[in-house]
């Protein structure tokens, strides 16, 4: 019989863990992977959501300890416009941002655009050089 742990690795039920208590394997660790760099922290995309969050990813698609994700109380969007209230071209908190130059309109909150208009180029950055 095997139970489950939090990293969904299945452990024997021993005679010292006949209930099903989740023991630690020490094998186990062989199948651990490590984490990633954190991202920057950042506001979600959620404009009633004030907290900022960062995250990091699980090297080699493995099992990995720890949180994933982070939290912290911040004032995003308590400032200004929600960014996905911003007329076309615009974006960003308080759509002080500009993205005239993309083909079709840019993300609200990240300014990415799909494609840029002749002559303009890094999409990541709104058209913008």
């Amino acid at each position: 019989m095997k139970v489950t742990d939090n990293n969904n690795l299945s452990l024997p039920v021993t005679d010292n863990n006949k209930e099903g208590v989740k023991e630690k394997a020490t094998a186990s660790s062989d199948l651990l992977s490590n984490y990633g760099p954190w991202s920057e922290w950042a506001c979600g995309r959620n404009c009633k959501d004030t907290n900022m969050y960062r995250k990091r990813e699980c090297d080699l698609n493995m099992v990995c300890q720890g949180q994933k994700e982070e939290s912290l109380p911040a004032d995003c969007y308590t400032k200004g416009i929600c960014p996905s209230d911003c007329y076309v071209g615009r974006w960003g908190v308080g759509c002080t941002s500009t993205c005239n130059n993309c083909l079709k309109d840019c993300d609200k909150f990240t300014g990415f655009c799909d494609r840029c208009k002749n002559g303009y180029f890094d999409p990541q950055l709104s058209c913008n050089s």
